[in-house]
């Protein structure tokens, strides 16, 4: 499996910048493995099933005007729709 740590990134929330609030950010890729084995089989037999994935990004509060704290409210209250972008712009 590929792993890397990401060292400086670009992350934007709702299209506000909020990288110099955030902490860490953590990317989890799954795949369902349905058990396939049959009655005689003398291994275990599993077919490639549907794929997940999930974004956990950790970050600092900040309660100032249009800042972290009211695009969560913005999200919440549903009147904005939420997207994120995180961009690598260093490895490590």
């Amino acid at each position: 499996m590929a792993k890397f740590v990401l060292t400086a990134g670009y992350v934007t929330l709702t299209g506000s910048t909020i990288t110099d609030h955030v902490q860490s950010i953590e990317v989890t890729v799954d795949k369902d493995l349905p058990d396939a084995t049959a009655m005689g089989d003398t291994w275990s037999e599993f077919l490639s099933g549907v794929k997940s994935w999930s974004m956990t990004v950790n970050y600092f509060q900040d309660f100032a005007s249009g800042n972290v704290d009211a695009l969560n409210w913005a999200i919440a209250n549903g009147t904005t729709s939420p997207t994120i972008q995180v961009k690598a712009t260093g490895y490590g």
